[in-house]
């Protein structure tokens, strides 16, 4: 092969390997600011509300049926209902 040639070859060689350490050093500063970043929110982040309703516990954003008629879901710790009308002899559970 061609010394000249084989100069070049070795050149881009060397370049690209140079370009992809600082590519992946990029990368891994990022991970890791992204990791402390987490981290950080972590620390900061509130438990989730849960709701009771006849002794179970939901998760917050569950939806259940509470009742006859209606339903219930759990917002912000909270049970919100809907407020329908049931008719006397409806039996379905």
């Amino acid at each position: 092969m061609d010394p000249l040639l084989q100069l070049a070859l070795g050149m881009k060689t060397l370049i690209f390997s140079l370009l992809l350490t600082v590519a992946l050093s990029g990368s891994a500063r990022e991970e890791a600011a992204n990791a402390e970043t987490n981290r950080a929110l972590l620390l900061e982040t509130k438990p989730v509300p849960t709701c009771t309703d006849l002794g179970k516990k939901y998760s917050e954003g569950e939806t259940w049926k509470c009742g006859r008629c209606n339903y219930c879901k759990c917002l912000g710790g909270e049970i919100v209902s809907t407020k329908m009308f049931c008719e006397a002899n409806s039996f379905s559970l």
